[in-house]
């Protein structure tokens, strides 16, 4: 019986996810488009509010001047997510281990959850996060993942924006620590 809960509550998040892509085109329109736009400096200022699993609240732009990295990552109702969002966690921890305290990068993962019973808090301690960790539908609401509707949120992918909140790179894919951590380097040059 719990089984078809967590392919229910699985089913209906990456549909929710990926209803954002097929509005908006395939991923090489989407990468394509969103790319040439990257280079028109009039795509800057995306923001949004989150409340972190613990109840404190972000303010996206609290942290314009410092390079922003948002994680999506679905988790089912059963708690489960993708092998995916097992590695862009660990690689966020390395990339916050070296990049958070010293300011140089600030990380959220946005969570997309729906079942309110899911205990979203056991992914701290699961990866030792410090970083802006909620949930998204908190509020019945995909806000966040919304104003990134244009980069098409799949589960698992990293957006990097720069000191002015502008997009800057799109991850659909694993990434490795030590070369986001280069890019993000690059950056303050």
């Amino acid at each position: 019986m719990n089984n078809k809960y967590v392919l229910i509550g699985t089913g209906v998040i990456v549909i929710l996810l990926m209803g954002y892509t097929f509005m908006n085109g395939t991923n090489e329109d989407i990468n394509e488009t969103k790319l040439n736009k990257m280079d028109n400096p009039n795509t800057t200022g995306i923001s949004f509010k989150m409340i972190d699993l613990l109840g404190n609240e972000y303010r996206l732009s609290d942290y314009k001047g410092v390079p922003v990295l948002i994680h999506f990552m679905a988790v089912s109702c059963g708690g489960e997510y993708t092998r995916l969002n097992d590695n862009q966690l660990e690689q966020l921890k390395i990339i916050c281990e070296n990049l958070c305290e010293e300011e140089k990068v600030t990380i959220f993962t946005v969570l997309v959850s729906t079942c309110e019973t899911t205990d979203l808090s056991l992914l701290y301690d699961m990866y030792n996060i410090t970083w802006v960790l909620g949930n998204d539908y908190q509020d019945n609401k995909l806000d966040i993942v919304e104003k990134f509707s244009e980069c098409a949120p799949e589960d698992g992918m990293i957006i990097l924006l720069d000191q002015e909140l502008s997009i800057k790179d799109v991850k659909k894919e694993s990434i490795i620590a030590d070369e986001l951590i280069d890019e993000i380097i690059q950056m303050e040059s």
